[in-house]
């Protein structure tokens, strides 16, 4: 029998609407990218090349000052410009991209301004973000199995990095960060309530017999026409957690897996923005939804 496979992406879907869970994680039911999804990949996939290629430079030239090593270690910027059209491409090729569901253009004119994107923004990691990293390791798959039950745990953290001191002479700092790209400015309080970077906390504990990280981090790379004349810019959004925020998670996750074992998939279908046309890509086969009064 195979595990059911578990993670804050999955978990987070079933607590939105059961439907949806049943469809995308227990029937595996094909959706293609969307064209923001084929955006944050390009990005994810240009600063994974840059952040490793300067955990290779450190190992290769441990005699250079770190700043410099972090700084020539780097992808340029054209380079990084055509990682990131390659990866988009790759995308529309093998998986069909979609426009994303607000958009008014033509799809195939809103799915070039998203290639276009990727590529702007890739330029601002190479140049404005990552010489300023330090990184440990890049991509970091974690997989849990607990004894005598049938799921698997699985995150795959972006990026684990040595943080500056809280004090000139203190000890280095431990941090868990990811990437995210957005055409808006996030909530300021985004990574404090993240599930997402506690789901994170919960692995990466595991790993470290229990040690949590010091920081745990969103960087959005955004790109807001209304601001800074529509440029890439960076909110790097930083917070921490406790063993609370762990045990709660798992409490979570805990009564998710008893929902799912005994097949109960309650769908949601009342007066919330991811329960509509616009949003939810099941939402026009759900018999859970009045047509005559969908919107």
């Amino acid at each position: 029998m195979s595990r059911q496979r578990w993670s804050h992406s999955s978990l987070s879907k079933l607590m939105r609407c059961g439907e949806a869970f049943r469809r995308d994680e227990v029937e595996r039911e094909y959706a293609p990218p969307t064209s923001s999804m084929a955006r944050g990949s390009a990005v994810h996939a240009v600063a994974a090349e840059a952040h490793t290629r300067q955990i290779a430079g450190k190992i290769e030239h441990p005699d250079w000052p770190k700043s410099m090593v972090l700084r020539e270690s780097l992808p340029g910027e054209d380079e990084a410009a055509d990682l990131a059209a390659t990866r988009f491409e790759y995308e529309r090729r093998t998986s069909g991209i979609v426009a994303d569901n607000d958009e008014t253009d033509e799809p195939k004119i809103a799915i070039g301004r998203a290639k276009d994107s990727a590529v702007r923004m890739s330029r601002h990691v190479v140049t404005r973000i990552a010489p300023y990293v330090d990184p440990i390791a890049v991509e970091h798959k974690l997989v849990i199995e607990p004894k005598d039950a049938d799921v698997r745990i699985s995150g795959v953290l972006d990026l684990i990095t040595v943080e500056r001191p809280l004090v000139d002479g203190g000890p280095p700092r431990r941090g868990v960060r990811d990437y995210k790209t957005s055409k808006r400015v996030p909530d300021a309080d985004e990574a404090d309530t993240s599930g997402q970077l506690s789901m994170y906390a919960l692995l990466d504990s595991l790993a470290n017999n229990g040690e949590i990280a010091d920081v745990f981090a969103l960087d959005y790379v955004v790109e807001d026409p209304r601001r800074f004349s529509g440029s890439p810019y960076l909110v790097s959004l930083e917070s921490s957690r406790q063993q609370e925020d762990i045990d709660v998670t798992v409490a979570r996750l805990n009564n998710a897996i008893d929902g799912v074992k005994a097949g109960v998939f309650l769908a949601n279908g009342v007066n919330t923005w991811y329960c509509s046309p616009r949003w939810c890509r099941w939402h026009p086969t759900r018999p859970f939804i009045s047509k005559a009064r969908s919107r």
